[in-house]
């Protein structure tokens, strides 16, 4: 009885890592299809490269953690012109809420709906104004899914849990793009910062 459970542990076990490589060289191949089809490169572990809009563009798996803590994540970023602004913005939970209720703070972009389900950290400056836009809440919004969003001077970045598949992936593309485009048009010029 003993030796047929080991055979049969054994087995599932060998089943298991055979699936689990199979899917991943299959995500591998699609990354690897979006890549050529938006003209990109992928190395292998990443795409990146130029998109028709002149922006740059980098998509990438990363583990975080060890052991029973391991997690995979899909990282995306686009450049976008300086911008004097650092945002961090992600789906306001259970805990941000609970934050709230002893004092916790975050940036109000004016959309009642928009700031009941968003969090969003920052410095509070003019810049922030942007925030008042439809526009940008709206591409703000479609990107935001699951993931959380960063804004820091020359990039924005997303990062979403999980290996994504190839066709999310050109969509967290087109989106970052975008984004980036709606960002950059209502953002104040230079010579306004300050």
């Amino acid at each position: 009885m003993d030796f047929a459970f080991f055979i049969f542990m054994g087995f599932l076990f060998a089943g298991i890592f055979y699936f689990a490589h199979k899917h991943e060289q299959k995500v591998i191949a699609e990354w690897l299809a979006v890549a050529d089809e938006l003209g990109l490169e992928f190395t292998g572990s990443e795409i990146l490269g130029k998109l028709p809009s002149g922006r740059h563009v980098r998509v990438r798996k990363e583990v975080r953690g060890s052991g029973k803590n391991k997690q995979t994540w899909t990282c995306g970023s686009i450049t976008v012109d300086a911008l004097p602004v650092t945002l961090v913005m992600t789906r306001e939970n259970i805990l941000h809420k609970a934050g709230k209720l002893f004092g916790m703070q975050d940036i109000q972009a004016g959309d009642e709906d928009f700031d009941r389900k968003f969090m969003i950290k920052g410095e509070e400056t003019d810049v922030m104004d942007g925030l008042k836009h439809p526009e940008l809440r709206q591409a703000l919004e479609e990107v935001m899914s699951d993931s959380s969003i960063t804004i820091a001077h020359q990039e924005i970045h997303k990062q979403v849990h999980g290996h994504l598949r190839g066709d999310v992936v050109r969509m967290m593309i087109t989106e970052l793009d975008r984004l980036a485009e709606r960002v950059q048009s209502v953002a104040p010029a230079p010579e306004d910062w300050w």
